[in-house]
């Protein structure tokens, strides 16, 4: 995502992260998952300002499983697994 002070910074969300880390490019935040369909819901304007104290201007880059589908409202992202 890009943010006001026009630095490209990546979120990444993963079962597999045990805990938050922020870093200066990129913030790894732990998943927990149920069985069957999850549905993920990514305020990414919430998010860039809590982790990087910047705001967010757009989206440039999302990367999503070939088994979910993602559904985009406004600046919210809605990720089915």
């Amino acid at each position: 995502m890009l943010d006001d002070r026009n630095v490209r910074r990546r979120f990444r969300a993963s079962s597999m992260t045990c805990a938050t880390k922020i870093r200066p490019l990129v913030c790894s935040l732990p998943l927990k998952l149920s069985d069957g369909w999850n549905d993920i819901k990514i305020n990414l304007v919430e998010l860039t300002q809590r982790a990087y104290a910047t705001h967010y201007i757009e989206a440039t880059r999302l990367q999503v499983p070939l088994t979910s589908s993602i559904t985009v409202i406004g600046n919210i992202a809605v990720i089915s697994v």
